[in-house]
């Protein structure tokens, strides 16, 4: 073999083996950031919050009747004598009747305590039936007047609503949307950075912020009272998580 072909062949072995160990000395985390999409590791999270108010124009007003007397079946026929005469007064009102519901009805026996046998003994049963009624806030005092009149004992409270209330969540998020938007380009002001995206959208729990008023009264003492009625403000509240991409 001459001299001249060693040199060759020990020259390119040299070659090969540089080539390797260069290859070699490159991070393995350098190689593939190099082959990942810039725009894939600059992302920013944030989470934003929208908020509405708005006046409720529905009332709920939740009220009911009940009896007490020894015999069951007399209990049942008083009570159903003075739901329907509650029911006709409302129906003059023009309050209309799929917007009367009876959300509850019962006959319970009530029993005492007897001393002298050293047991409990039926004392008498209650009859009771509970209504609520859909009307508008400003109505909701008369509705609650005529119920007194017509012979309700008890009044449960009033609960409030609103009948654009789909639409109103739907301007929550837009709202909570544009306040996620806002902290992230907030966040890079000063930088070289702008937000050029969205990676992802998680629209959170919508709150829903109904108001109500507990109320109650017994026997005849409410009857003839016009009971002043506001239904204040209502609140929607949207979050959302947005993660944001930046360049």
């Amino acid at each position: 073999m001459s001299k001249k072909f060693i040199a060759v062949f020990i020259l390119t072995v040299l070659v090969l083996s540089t080539v390797v160990i260069g290859g070699s000395t490159l991070p393995k985390s350098r190689v593939a950031a190099e082959n990942l999409n810039v725009d894939e590791h600059h992302l920013i999270s944030a989470t934003g919050i929208g908020t509405i108010q708005a006046i409720p124009d529905i009332a709920y007003v939740s009220f009911g009747i009940q009896i007490e007397n020894r015999d069951a079946s007399a209990a049942m026929e008083e009570m159903s004598l003075q739901a329907n005469a509650i029911i006709n007064a409302l129906k003059e009102r023009k309050v209309k009747e799929e917007d009367i519901k009876t959300t509850g009805l019962s006959l319970v026996p009530v029993y005492r305590w007897d001393k002298e046998t050293g047991k409990s003994i039926l004392d008498y049963y209650r009859a009771s039936e509970s209504f609520r009624v859909k009307c508008t806030v400003n109505n909701a005092g008369a509705i609650l007047t005529c119920a007194g009149e017509s012979g309700a004992n008890i009044i449960h409270g009033i609960s409030f609503d609103i009948s654009n209330r789909e639409e109103l969540k739907l301007e929550a998020i837009k709202k909570a949307m544009d306040n996620a938007k806002a902290q992230a380009e907030i966040s890079l002001d000063g930088t070289r950075y702008v937000v050029t995206g969205i990676k992802t959208i998680s629209i959170g729990s919508i709150f829903d912020q109904t108001r109500g008023i507990d109320m109650a009264f017994a026997e005849k003492g409410a009857e003839n009272i016009e009971i002043p009625v506001e239904g204040g403000m209502l609140t929607i509240r949207a979050t959302v998580q947005v993660i944001y991409t930046f360049d």
